[in-house]
């Protein structure tokens, strides 16, 4: 809707800000909380133990909460897909806004986005959508919802990956990127050198991360969704080779053609950046 500009700006800029408070807010009482263990977001694994029963103990209201927003301080907003938005993001709110747009080799976000969209269906799955011949089409797959009720799961997965990040690249060359306002962190290079990325980031935005967050950063090098804490997949030497043979052998020959040129529009852009 945002790319169609069917939104106007004072909508967009009321969704923006009220989804902020709201994630504040529940935030700060333990309300709407990510509980699956295994997430990178999950409640359990992006705050201590102390800080957990000091949230679920407090007695914060929304009064508390009104009472901070007018201070000078971050709000932190993790959003999926967000810079397919940078246009209205940007115009709305100039001098608010700062992302930090951290990107994937695509490879490594098909298994991702597979197990996302098997339970697509589901009640529970909240993603905005639309019906289109009777089926639910998310909003990222509009402008190819005949495409979408037609495909497997494996060949969505694909497209999905590939066509979003095409969005995300055009939104943000449209805009031409305005200095300053994003900031890209290539994953790999955050696993392999976590601490010179957050130094990077630290002098780029004029703040410094706690020794929480750092603890946190370092953490992810390691895949804790498996009891034998696998090393990340970008650490293993010929894992992309071997990624990318499962996902052509699951995938149609068009869509696998269309994700492999994602990909490697994807390693020209981290070579540029190095």
């Amino acid at each position: 809707m945002l790319a169609s500009k069917r939104i106007a700006d004072d909508v967009f800029n009321f969704l923006f800000l009220n989804g902020v408070i709201e994630d504040a807010y529940s935030s700060s009482i333990g309300r709407e909380i990510n509980l699956r263990i295994w997430d990178d977001s999950s409640y359990f694994r992006t705050l201590s133990l102390w800080e957990i029963i000091k949230r679920v103990t407090s007695r914060t209201s929304e009064n508390d909460l009104a009472s901070r927003l007018p201070e000078a301080q971050a709000y932190f907003q993790l959003t999926h897909l967000l810079t397919q938005s940078s246009e209205s993001l940007f115009r709305v709110l100039p001098d608010h806004v700062t992302v930090i747009n951290i990107q994937r080799d695509p490879t490594f976000l098909f298994n991702h986005w597979e197990k996302y969209l098997r339970r697509w269906d589901n009640d529970r799955e909240t993603t905005l959508a639309f019906e289109f011949r009777g089926a639910k089409v998310p909003f990222f797959a509009e402008q190819w919802a005949e495409e979408w009720v037609s495909l497997s799961l494996a060949d969505r997965s694909a497209l999905a990956v590939a066509r979003c990040a095409s969005y995300e690249r055009n939104a943000l060359a449209r805009n031409g990127t305005p200095p300053g306002l994003v900031h890209t962190v290539y994953f790999a290079e955050l696993l392999r050198a976590p601490d010179r990325v957050l130094s990077q980031l630290s002098r780029t935005l004029g703040r410094d991360f706690s020794l929480a967050t750092k603890r946190q950063v370092q953490r992810l090098t390691r895949d804790l969704r498996h009891k034998t804490q696998q090393a990340r997949p970008e650490l293993i030497e010929g894992a992309q080779n071997i990624f990318l043979g499962q996902i052509r052998d699951a995938t149609s020959p068009q869509v696998f053609e269309e994700f492999y040129s994602a990909v490697q529009v994807f390693g020209t852009h981290e070579s540029l950046q190095r």
